[in-house]
């Protein structure tokens, strides 16, 4: 007979300790971030202040997932299909900056606003979609955590164990795989991240955040983001730096790192014709503009 774990909610320094005390015993544990899963206790311990009615944020994004996607339809994806999960983010760094006029743009709850108008099956690079996701994790749309982790179970492949000072990778089965989910928002934040630097020139991408030089192709990016419907945070200053690779402060954004750096980063994927977001676009014109 299968017996449950218990779960134990700890302050995040007993939780922190509570790791190290098991590594110096040399107990394996499961490391799931803000949770712990440990089999020989039967326990699962999570960080208290990180939970929602006892839920982790994981978990919260699991049973919505299991509420709402129907797991037989699936895709069956092949090996070659989760090569899509090694897309990475659009990223551009032209070097340290100011202290002179910044101005700073990024998409408000990003994965959440795009993930809204996407589907669970999709085939390259945009057809035969299928379990369309629009509405499906509004449950969610207070829980930042919990919204994000849908994004991290369908890109999931390996589970992280942790026994003293070995930390493995153990390949898992997911019967949630999306790798169409992970690819598709990627693609989107491509195209955008295309039009920010080709047509209001930004010097500075970071996933789905964008920083400008100049205030008034600053000001007609934020038009150009509030034309599509697409919500934002805004932040400017006569005096923004940029220290380095994610590492600035402009007005109230402002990264605890303050690291300097000067190499030049500059990494765009995708199909690089706008495709993917007109397509986005028009899903997101049929669906509404949602809650944001």
């Amino acid at each position: 007979m299968m017996t449950m774990n218990k779960t134990t909610l700890l302050p995040r320094a007993r939780f922190d300790a509570l790791k190290t005390e098991l590594q110096k015993r040399q107990v394996e544990y499961r490391d799931c971030g803000d949770t712990i899963i440990v089999p020989k206790r039967q326990r699962n311990y999570l960080v208290e202040d990180t939970t929602n009615g006892g839920l982790s944020p994981g978990m919260a994004a699991y049973i919505e997932i299991r509420r709402n996607i129907k797991r037989e339809a699936i895709n069956n994806w092949s090996r070659a299909d989760t090569d899509m999960l090694r897309m990475r983010p659009p990223q551009l760094f032209t070097g340290p900056r100011g202290p002179g006029w910044l101005g700073y743009i990024d998409i408000k709850s990003c994965f959440y606003q795009l993930y809204q108008h996407l589907y669970w099956n999709l085939d390259w690079p945009y057809h035969y979609p299928s379990l369309p996701m629009h509405g499906l994790f509004d449950a969610l749309s207070d829980w930042k955590e919990a919204r994000n982790s849908v994004v991290g179970i369908a890109r999931s492949l390996t589970e992280t164990w942790v026994k003293g000072h070995e930390v493995r990778k153990v390949a898992k089965r997911n019967p949630y795989l999306s790798p169409a989910v992970w690819w598709s928002i990627q693609s989107i934040l491509a195209d955008v991240a295309r039009e920010m630097i080709n047509r209001f020139s930004a010097l500075y991408v970071c996933v789905d955040c964008y920083v400008f030089s100049d205030q008034a192709r600053f000001s007609q990016a934020a038009l150009w983001f509030m034309d599509r419907g697409i919500s934002i945070h805004t932040h400017q200053s006569p005096r923004g730096q940029i220290y380095g690779w994610q590492s600035l402060h402009i007005g109230q954004k402002e990264t605890q790192l303050k690291q300097k750096s000067s190499k030049f980063i500059y990494h765009l994927e995708g199909t690089g014709d706008a495709g993917f977001l007109d397509w986005w676009l028009a899903n997101k014109e049929k669906n509404g503009n949602g809650k944001l």
